[in-house]
């Protein structure tokens, strides 16, 4: 007698994946989900059809989940299996060589070109491993910072004086507003010797009451 049993099945048909990544038979399958940045996403039951492939992004390997926080998982770059990387996503790292903040965005290990630590200083700079003082630039940037008060300074003396100087010329000055100009041009010429070396500090001169 026929053995009957052999009719039925209490389980769904099971669908095989052939070598040429395509259905051996119809059936279903769980597949796991990549995203279009190659991230997991979750897991699904789909039903193939005999000849017919996974769609774009779908495996049907399963992925190790990871038991730490701050990692993610992904499909290789080759798409040849699963990996857990790091995952910096949210976080914020610092250009070495301009210093600038970026937003970390991507999954995995982050360039050398970005350290997540932050500078402790405007003039710091990176050693390769840390951030270290850049002496040199903080000296030059105090140089800039003082010979522009300096050429402001003198080029206010020089509006402030000009009526005085075009009086004096002229003869019509007053012995007031000659006082003045002399005490004015002692200001300018004050300033005039200072020679910012960006380590001393500067005693600026007093200006002249109005």
């Amino acid at each position: 007698m026929e053995n009957m049993n052999s009719r039925y099945s209490l389980s769904p048909e099971t669908a095989v994946i052939g070598s040429n990544g395509l259905a051996l038979n119809s059936g279903w399958i769980t597949v796991y989900h990549a995203g279009p940045d190659g991230e997991y996403t979750g897991a699904s039951n789909d039903y193939l059809m005999w000849g017919v492939g996974l769609a774009a992004g779908a495996y049907a390997d399963a992925p190790e989940l990871p038991t730490e926080p701050g990692k993610a998982v992904r499909r290789s770059a080759d798409k040849t299996h699963w990996e857990i990387v790091v995952d910096h996503r949210g976080k914020t790292a610092w250009n070495t060589m301009t210093r600038e903040p970026v937003k970390i965005t991507f999954m995995g290990e982050i360039p050398s070109s970005l350290t997540l630590t932050p500078p402790s200083g405007e003039f710091d700079k990176w050693d390769g491993e840390k951030w270290i003082p850049d002496n040199e630039a903080r000296k030059a940037a105090a140089i800039t910072d003082a010979e522009n008060k300096k050429r402001q300074l003198m080029t206010d003396v020089l509006n402030k004086i000009s009526i005085w100087q075009t009086q004096l010329q002229m003869n019509v000055i007053t012995d007031e507003n000659k006082a003045r100009l002399t005490e004015w041009l002692n200001y300018y010429n004050a300033l005039d010797v200072i020679k910012p070396d960006g380590e001393s500090d500067i005693t600026w001169p007093d200006m002249p009451h109005e």
